[in-house]
């Protein structure tokens, strides 16, 4: 019973993280306050460096501290970023809006995950796949929730969509101070900070050097998964551009989100079932159908591009707990926040050098030669998941 509730508790945090009425209509917003395309890109690659400045650091502290320090730091930085968002909507304000809400990220970044395998048990692998897919299920339903109560916000004011994920994250806050304790003391209290890090560091050059291969497979796992992800914020932000640009009303942008939202929980709430039949596939059929459906939107007509960029909602839905489980699965305690943080900070090192050319791109050309340029970013992970799929059976699923 008693941990029932402690994952009910651990759902209850990532719907809270999720519940965000102001990021599906970001786009609209910012336009109506002044803020073009090329600058919204601009912003995100200034979340993307804020994430990767604080992304190790977090990381290695979830290991030495313990992951509930740092998930309650992160929901504080939430709180102070959507209040900068929702005092001064400027462009400049929403940089440091959005410098404070990397930071806030980098904090998450795979603490959430790595609670949640080490509270669920690390020797039942298939009820942790089932309990990842639950948490990434709610995660995904909280963001289409976001689009409905997002869309009948606006029609009251246009900063109200920002104060309700302002809400959200005090009371995610709570959530997070009442999370179960954790069942290890991470950190040695009679050690410094300074001597922790050296102590984590040491550990994980041993346990490389105990285990190469299993290394060099994350290594594989880590390019795989940034592509992906990198792909996905993309397809994300350009989704937002399109219905901006077709001037698509307000109520069937919050349908086409919905739509994308539930067809991301839906593959996330239903991947443990791929994973027991094939990892392999699923791993190689990702970069493969990414590849095609930018093919198809590049090609398409009008009429098909919204229907064919909201299909990588299940893409999203399915890499996201088949990445957490492989990584979480495949590496040690000590180390284990700190690996999702390097994946967060190649994904953002990424996108913070193509978030500005798509950015330009949008604001001055052709929409087609967008897409183009995504495919060059993901054929990367195309090669890494090829790779990775010849050495699956390397990998603990």
């Amino acid at each position: 019973m008693q941990k029932i509730v402690a994952h009910q508790k651990i759902n209850c945090m990532a719907f809270l993280r999720w519940l965000d009425p102001f990021l599906p209509f970001c786009v609209f917003i910012g336009m109506k306050f002044g803020i073009n395309y090329y600058e919204i890109f601009l912003l995100q690659s200034v979340c993307a460096l804020a994430i990767i400045f604080f992304e190790m650091p977090a990381g290695i502290i979830s290991d030495i501290f313990g992951r509930r320090v740092v998930l309650m730091l992160g929901s504080l930085l939430f709180v102070l970023a959507y209040a900068v968002f929702m005092v001064s909507p400027s462009f400049w304000s929403w940089v440091i809006a959005e410098t404070i809400g990397g930071a806030a990220i980098a904090c998450f970044t795979g603490a959430d995950t790595a609670f949640l395998y080490e509270y669920t048990g690390k020797k039942n692998a298939e009820n942790y796949q089932k309990k990842e897919s639950d948490m990434q299920f709610y995660s995904r339903a909280a963001e289409g929730i976001s689009v409905c109560v997002g869309f009948i916000a606006l029609t009251i004011n246009e900063r109200l969509p920002i104060a309700i994920a302002l809400i959200a994250k005090i009371v995610m806050t709570y959530a997070v101070a009442n999370l179960p304790k954790e069942k290890v003391r991470l950190a040695d209290g009679k050690l410094t900070y300074r001597q922790e890090m050296k102590k984590s560091i040491k550990k994980m050059i041993h346990d490389k050097n105990k285990h190469p291969e299993r290394y060099r497979l994350l290594g594989k796992l880590l390019l795989y998964s940034s592509m992906q992800s990198v792909l996905s914020l993309n397809m994300f932000w350009m989704l937002q551009v399109v219905l901006d640009v077709k001037k698509i009303a307000p109520g069937i942008i919050a349908l086409v989100w919905v739509a994308y939202h539930l067809l991301s929980s839906m593959a996330s709430y239903y991947m443990h079932l791929g994973m027991r039949r094939s990892v392999k596939k699923l791993i190689v059929s990702l970069p493969v159908l990414s590849i095609l459906l930018l093919l198809v939107i590049s090609q398409a007509p009008s009429i098909f591009m919204i229907p064919s960029m909201i299909c990588f909602s299940i893409l999203w839905g399915i890499k996201a707990p088949l990445v957490n489980c492989l990584m979480n699965q495949n590496s040690v305690q000590s180390m284990r926040a700190t690996l999702h943080s390097v994946d967060s900070v190649v994904t953002r090192l990424v996108y913070s050098v193509l978030g500005p050319v798509t950015g330009y791109l949008v604001q001055n050309t052709d929409n087609n030669l967008v897409f183009y340029w995504l495919i060059l970013a993901i054929t990367p992970g195309l090669v890494a998941s090829l790779m990775l799929s010849c050495g699956a059976k390397g990998l603990k699923i």
